[in-house]
């Protein structure tokens, strides 16, 4: 029995997966994909009350349907969501449709 090799367990850090490259080479892209999938839930999320819903979450929208960006994410986090700042930009600068647009001072945020 001891002369097997255990196949399930690396005897060195590389994943035969990725070309011997370093297990934690793919650290970086899980981290990646996990941020994806949260901005993409975000942005799904500011679709449906930027365009269909901001009375769902207390958020009023002006004449010309801009919401404040700061009351946006108040609001959302008081319905229970945990949206940033930060978040909200990288939604509008990443989406690839530019679905989302700020204003020009920044304050404000609405549907394309």
């Amino acid at each position: 029995l001891s002369n097997i090799a255990c196949s399930s367990a690396p005897s060195s850090p590389t994943s035969s997966k990725n070309n011997n490259a370093p297990y934690w080479a793919n650290v970086d892209r899980v981290r990646l994909s996990r941020m994806n999938r949260r901005l993409t839930k975000i942005s799904k999320y500011l679709s449906f009350v930027l365009q269909h819903h901001p009375e769902s979450i207390g958020l009023k929208l002006d004449a010309e349907r801009w919401a404040n960006v700061d009351d946006l994410i108040k609001q959302a986090n008081a319905s229970g969501k945990s949206i940033t700042p930060e978040q909200v930009q990288d939604v509008v600068k990443l989406d690839e449709k530019k679905m989302f647009v700020f204003s020009e001072d920044g304050l404000r945020i609405r549907v394309a």
